[in-house]
């Protein structure tokens, strides 16, 4: 992608070749970690840079497997090691539900796995930590004030926003609604360590303002702004609600079989609120200028739509524990019901699977991962 080689089905195209051949730093800037690519090629040209991007590149991508395991080892304790390991790539691949010729495209706007643009490669890194962060935290964090927790959050909030804003943008509005609620219900007490909690986020979004000048500064004649929209990117679709229904019929199988766990969990909840917050940001903000079709707003929900799919994953992995041990109970026989619905679940990981591991294969071939 960096040196747009032609493959077998076109040239490799990416968010990374179109930042280096306009060899322009200033839109880039508002990215800490986009910068070491322009280093790596002016250093050692772009042969040998590109490599050097490919590394640099591939520590996130493996990151994220890695801090996937970890959240879905969290999400079910109970799990074999081999299931948490393999559920890892399936996570990191899947993406949703395509039916040709009813899908408009493969890379609709619900797909996490992104394999073109880096800073949504880091921001999913640094979001995903905040979130492991979160979910050790979110349940005790007015009864106690923890100084370690406190720096680690302030310089994730800081990072995450170095690589992209979209995050913040849609998860502290989810954690402000609740922590609004935990204050309430506790008729104030315990303020302090409340108003401590929230502090990590105002740090982190310092950089917000300096990157909206970045990108926003009408220098070399770009005009571009934000601007207020109504549902436009929704609008130009054929078949939105057959995109939200094949992206999110598994997620929602899955909540609503696991209804009452879901209903009690505060991260389930909060997560399920911050794609709620990305959608709106994604409904509702746009751009004028050159950047006014680039849809910069969508990566909220892209992520937050992967994190749907982490969790539902969580869940699964309870599912073939209890499924297993319900055979080994009654000798090998489960009854109907409990068949068909692991079947169902089964038949739905497996077919988000596949078009992941298709729209993968496709990009190494090189298709335009963006324009499927």
């Amino acid at each position: 992608m960096a040196i747009s080689y032609p493959g077998l089905l076109g040239i490799y195209y990416s968010d990374i070749n179109v930042r280096l051949d306009m060899h322009f730093y200033g839109d880039s800037s508002y990215s800490l970690f986009i910068l070491p690519e322009f280093i790596f090629v002016d250093l050692f040209g772009k042969s040998i840079g590109a490599y050097l991007i490919g590394v640099y590149l591939s520590i996130f991508v493996v990151g994220t497997v890695l801090l996937v395991y970890v959240l879905l080892k969290k999400l079910c304790p109970t799990a074999k090691f081999n299931h948490l390991a393999v559920f890892s790539f399936i996570c990191l691949i899947a993406i949703p539900l395509f039916i040709p010729p009813f899908s408009e495209k493969i890379y609709g706007p619900y797909v996490g796995a992104v394999w073109h643009n880096e800073s949504y490669l880091e921001m999913r890194v640094f979001a995903l930590l905040i979130l492991l962060v979160f979910f050790r935290t979110n349940e005790h964090y007015m009864k106690a004030f923890v100084l370690k927790d406190f720096i680690i959050e302030c310089l994730l909030f800081l990072l995450v926003n170095l690589a992209k804003p979209n995050f913040i943008i849609a998860f502290a509005p989810a954690m402000l609604v609740m922590m609004i609620i935990d204050i309430i219900r506790a008729g104030g007490k315990g303020f302090f360590n409340w108003a401590l909690y929230g502090i990590p986020v105002i740090v982190g979004s310092l950089v917000l303002p300096f990157q909206y000048l970045f990108l926003y500064s009408g220098s070399d004649g770009d005009d571009s702004s934000v601007v207020f929209i109504l549902g436009d990117f929704i609008l130009s679709q054929k078949h939105p609600i057959l995109n939200i229904v094949l992206s999110f019929v598994l997620p929602v199988m899955i909540f609503v079989m696991h209804r009452k766990e879901f209903l009690k969990s505060r991260f389930h909840l909060i997560c399920l609120l911050g794609w709620f917050f990305s959608f709106l940001q994604y409904v509702f903000i746009g751009e004028t200028g050159i950047r006014r079709l680039h849809e910069n707003f969508y990566w909220g929900v892209r992520f937050f739509s992967f994190v749907m799919f982490c969790l539902c994953i969580g869940y699964f992995l309870e599912d073939i524990r209890k499924y297993k041990e319900l055979k080994d109970q009654n000798n090998g026989n489960t009854n109907s019901k409990a068949r068909a619905m692991f079947f169902a679940e089964n038949m739905l990981i497996i077919a988000y699977t596949v078009a992941g591991i298709v729209y993968f294969a496709l990009i190494l071939l090189g298709a335009r991962a963006s324009a499927l």
